[in-house]
């Protein structure tokens, strides 16, 4: 009779859920038009390459080098990563910093064509410094980038997704 209940409770959060319309989150369906891709102008060791690389092979894209196989080009034009000195305490010391990343890109069918036009995609975080937490502040940082370059992957095949057949 336990077991039952349990099922029947099991059962109707899952109706309740269906019906708000929840969903687990998939990955991004990329158009057949772009499921061969070459990617220029990116470093092969990018920490965004190394993040945007297993998101297109989950999204069954096959990744080419070869500028002679008929692929899709995503054209990576800029892909910067900076840091900047937010504001300064009473005693010339750094207290808050800022993370900026930019990166601008094209896509290009199979036959030149440009399917998606120079676009420009920014992320920016603000970090607080303290010198007596030098270590702590430092992995922060490392993480925050890491973040960002997480973010701007998912950003990118977002892109890739609207991309018209």
């Amino acid at each position: 009779m336990r077991q039952q209940f349990w099922i029947g409770i099991g059962m109707a959060a899952l109706f309740v859920l269906g019906g708000c319309g929840f969903h687990l989150r998939g990955g991004t369906p990329i158009p057949e038009s772009m499921k061969t891709l070459r990617i220029e102008g990116s470093s092969a060791y990018s920490p965004l390459l190394r993040q945007l690389q297993p998101r297109l092979q989950s999204a069954d894209v096959k990744l080419v080098h070869a500028k002679k196989a008929p692929a899709a080009v995503l054209r990576v034009y800029r892909d910067d990563l900076r840091k900047n000195v937010l504001s300064v305490g009473a005693k010339a010391r750094v207290r808050e910093f800022e993370l900026l990343y930019d990166v601008e890109f094209s896509v290009f069918g199979r036959h030149g064509k440009a399917l998606v036009k120079d676009q420009k995609i920014s992320l920016r975080r603000e970090y607080s410094f303290d010198e007596s937490q030098l270590l702590g502040k430092a992995r922060e940082e490392e993480f925050l980038r890491e973040e960002m370059y997480k973010e701007m992957a998912d950003l990118l095949m977002g892109r890739l997704g609207s991309v018209p057949q």
